[in-house]
């Protein structure tokens, strides 16, 4: 597993969860980056399952990051698109501001990607994301990623022919 250079966070146990004692929000990991523990609290909202297939790792079964991004990029659309289109808008992906690969997918595992608006602006949208994989031999839960996004608002564009 990749070193990630981000300041843990300490965090005290609870009956319903985590309580991180830098922010006093409830998480449902022991240990997390500070940058999370910031952004994905109960309200975060389950926005795509999707399992891997082989197609989608390498010969040893680890699914590939490019397959990661393009599924963080798909879950981050769905707040976005819906803000969006409250004014007749569509949101298109302007960048990719953070992303951390914490653990390894495997072919078959459920992938869970989390959701959650951290700010609207004039013209963009910055979403954060988490990923939780299930592994499918044992039912264990992991922290896959986390990532933040930002979707731009652009007009509509015509319809084609």
């Amino acid at each position: 597993m990749p070193k990630n250079n981000r300041k843990k966070t300490a965090i005290m146990p609870l009956a319903i969860g985590w309580l991180c004692s830098h922010c006093q929000i409830t998480v449902k990991n022991a240990i997390i980056s500070e940058f999370m523990v910031k952004i994905i609290t109960d309200n975060a909202e389950l926005t795509l399952s999707v399992i891997p297939l082989p197609r989608d790792a390498n010969m040893q079964g680890a699914v590939f990051g490019g397959w990661t991004l393009q599924q963080l990029d798909l879950a981050g659309s769905v707040p976005a698109r819906r803000i969006a289109f409250k004014t007749h808008e569509r949101a298109v992906t302007k960048a990719v501001n953070h992303v951390d690969f914490l653990a390894p997918i495997y072919i078959g595992d459920k992938v869970n990607f989390y959701t959650q608006v951290a700010s609207v602006g004039e013209k963009s949208i910055t979403v954060h994301i988490l990923v939780e994989v299930e592994r499918y031999n044992n039912g264990e839960k992991h922290r896959a990623a986390e990532a933040e996004l930002v979707y731009v608002r652009l007009p509509r564009v015509a319809k084609r022919d």
